[in-house]
């Protein structure tokens, strides 16, 4: 296998790659989970469809927005609709004991929440993910 050496600026984030990427490779397969595949063409459009509901929630930038999925599609897309909003993403695993995920959540103050699971008390909203 023959090495690559890539020169990356400084100021590159990754919503700049993935957007380069969609353009480049737009029908290209970005994420196999299980039986289902997803394009960066349809990864953007995902993305971009959680963005109304953090509008909605009167979600702003540098908003901090908390992530509670299981691995896959669904956390790739949500991460991608955050970073859009240009609100800040904050990973919690969903593997974590309930205490640690209410500590997580209440120290830092998370104005919105993305889950499959029933409403936390302290957050400003809700955002229920389904796929």
């Amino acid at each position: 296998m023959k090495k690559r050496k890539e020169n990356f600026s400084s100021f590159l984030t990754l919503l700049l790659v993935f957007k380069e990427q969609v353009l480049k490779n737009p029908s290209k397969t970005v994420i196999i989970e299980g039986k289902a595949e997803i394009t960066y063409r349809e990864l953007k459009e995902y993305s971009l469809s959680i963005a109304p509901s953090l509008k909605q929630a009167q979600i702003k930038p540098l908003d901090r927005v908390a992530i509670l999925l299981p691995q896959g599609i669904s956390i790739i897309a949500s991460l991608l609709g955050v970073l859009e909003n240009g609100s800040v993403y904050v990973s919690i695993d969903h593997y974590f004991p309930v205490e640690r995920i209410g500590l997580m959540l209440k120290n830092d103050l998370v104005f919105c929440f993305f889950s499959r699971i029933k409403k936390p008390k302290r957050n400003k909203c809700y955002l229920y993910s389904e796929t």
